[in-house]
């Protein structure tokens, strides 16, 4: 449970089950998340959601700008990634998956992962220079739902793991769309 002023934009990991206005300005939302390895949540007010359904999985991607030709490209890597990994390495088990730019992370970033939310730094897609490492972070972002939330891995001990199969899996599917 979470709960925020009525007019922020919030995502967490796990399926929405519902929210409350509490009639103070403030809206509880909450969520129900099995089988995740970590938790964490989003919120901003400049958030504008993208929805889109693959394979029964709701998927959004939250920005803070308009749609544009490089948030279509952005979720194409989406369904592209999850279309790569599902075939190889076994279905995406979960019903949501969050994309978020966040402009809290920054340009040194390239992305982090939790169980079924990812976040990007907010202003690298817009970037020409770094346009196409946005989508190859993506790709990783997304590798790691099977490389380290399904696939346990160790992050202390066997980080190197965790990142390696996904940079794999990343590379492996870049490969495969040239």
């Amino acid at each position: 449970r979470l709960t925020v002023p009525g007019d922020v934009v919030v995502a967490a990991t796990g399926d929405p089950v519902g929210a409350t206005d509490n009639g103070d300005g403030t809206t509880t939302h909450r969520w129900r998340g099995e089988h995740v390895r970590y938790f964490a949540w989003v919120a901003d007010r400049r958030y504008r959601v993208t929805r889109f359904t693959w394979n029964d999985v709701a998927v959004e991607y939250l920005h803070v700008d308009g749609e544009d030709g490089s948030l279509r490209r952005s979720m194409e890597t989406v369904r592209a990634a999850l279309n790569f990994y599902s075939a190889r390495y076994g279905p995406y088990l979960h019903r949501t998956l969050v994309i978020a730019e966040t402009p809290a992370l920054g340009s040194g970033i390239g992305g982090v992962a939790y169980s079924r939310l990812i976040m990007m730094p907010a202003d690298m897609r817009h970037s020409l220079l770094r346009s196409s490492l946005y989508h190859g972070a993506l790709a990783h972002e997304i590798a790691h739902q099977w490389w380290g939330m399904t696939v346990g891995i160790r992050r202390g001990e066997d980080g190197w793991l965790n990142e390696g199969f996904a940079e794999f899996a990343a590379r492996d599917l870049e490969r495969s769309r040239e």
